[in-house]
């Protein structure tokens, strides 16, 4: 498989994953998305929304965008516009990672905030790897305040599975 088909097949797999773990959200008491659990961030809400905005920060990076005056912080908003938010990224995200050719992709990008010298495809591997560890997150943390029915299954083999 091509690095092209890689990026490809991942970004893909991001939306897909994205789009299943907010369908079953938007199926739960508001309520539960609200609730502090002991976590990377106080509640489910918090987690997506720094999921969507980790997911802008790094689609303007390997876009080439001005990130300097990013904001970081995580407001509560409308439940839906944050989900709304989130899988319009996640098109965005695939659309775009779609459009690089194979030198853009291996061209190395200076990330300056850390020293990183990586290839483009990198970080989009490492936010795609980013979305899955706070999916995973996301489902944990659901499961401590008591949810055990319709937990979507967001592995990327169960997205190869599907699609075949």
């Amino acid at each position: 498989m091509s690095l092209l088909n890689v990026v490809a097949s991942y970004s893909t797999y991001n939306r897909w994953a994205n789009q299943k773990l907010i369908d079953w959200l938007k199926t739960l008491n508001q309520e539960i998305l609200h609730t502090e659990t002991a976590s990377s961030f106080k509640t489910i809400i918090d987690t997506i929304e720094h999921l969507n905005k980790a997911q802008l920060y790094w689609l303007l990076f390997v876009l080439g965008k001005d990130i300097s005056e990013f904001d970081w912080n995580v407001v509560n908003r409308n439940v839906i516009h944050v989900f709304q938010d989130l899988i319009e990224v996640s098109k965005r995200m695939e659309m775009d990672f779609f459009a690089f050719d194979e030198s853009q992709l291996t061209q190395k990008l200076q990330f300056t905030s850390r020293q990183n010298h990586l290839s483009r495809y990198e970080y989009i591997m490492h936010v795609i790897n980013h979305g899955t560890f706070h999916r995973g997150q996301i489902i944990t943390m659901a499961r401590s305040l008591g949810v055990i029915e319709g937990i979507p299954k967001t592995d990327y083999l169960v997205f190869v599975s599907e699609r075949e």
